[in-house]
């Protein structure tokens, strides 16, 4: 099975009309749930959702692939796969991606007992690939609806549909400027 070598967020033209979003992680991490919600919510637009264990993705089916406005990168704190699945996928894909369309979903954190990743060593590869990370559980209905519209709200944002905000505002507005000054 060939693979394709990079994801670009260029390859494909966008549809106005449709976003459509990656959840890239392992088994278990909760991503079928999340996008399930994710699709239960009222949107402007199509809201289409993609699941992967891994990238690349397979370049045969490339053709009929829609063009990925946003990828969202599920780790599950107590799964320890699921860290190396996501490191794995960020090496293969194209670095205009983690400018405003792309975004680390971390869940397990109400799980101290549990966790098998520490956040010190997340935290870190959010921070190496500038990804912003978007914290929520996916066991509880009322939790998996938070992260839902959360994360919905950034795909909102990342495909243009919030008039006068774009990702590069919001990514602004969440910066640490003191250090500079």
């Amino acid at each position: 099975m060939k693979m394709t070598s990079l994801l670009s967020p260029f390859s494909k033209l966008p549809n106005r009309q449709e976003c459509t979003v990656l959840l890239v992680g392992d088994e278990g991490t909760g991503k079928h749930d999340l996008g399930l919600a994710m699709l239960n919510l009222k949107t402007p637009f199509s809201l289409y959702i993609r699941t992967a264990t891994s990238l690349p993705l397979p370049a045969e089916k490339e053709a009929d692939r829609p063009c990925i406005d946003y990828i969202c990168y599920v780790i599950n704190l107590t799964l320890d796969d699921s860290m190396k699945i996501v490191e794995e996928a960020l090496s293969t894909v194209d670095v205009r991606y983690f400018v405003g369309r792309s975004s680390l979903i971390v869940t397990g954190v109400e799980f101290p007992n549990k966790q098998v990743i520490e956040m010190e060593t997340v935290l870190k590869l959010a921070e190496s690939y500038d990804l912003p990370i978007i914290f929520g559980e996916v066991e509880k209905p009322e939790e998996l609806l938070s992260l839902a519209t959360k994360v919905t709200k950034t795909v909102e944002i990342a495909a243009g549909y919030k008039p006068n905000v774009s990702p590069m505002l919001v990514e602004a507005t969440q910066r640490n400027f003191e250090q500079n000054l």
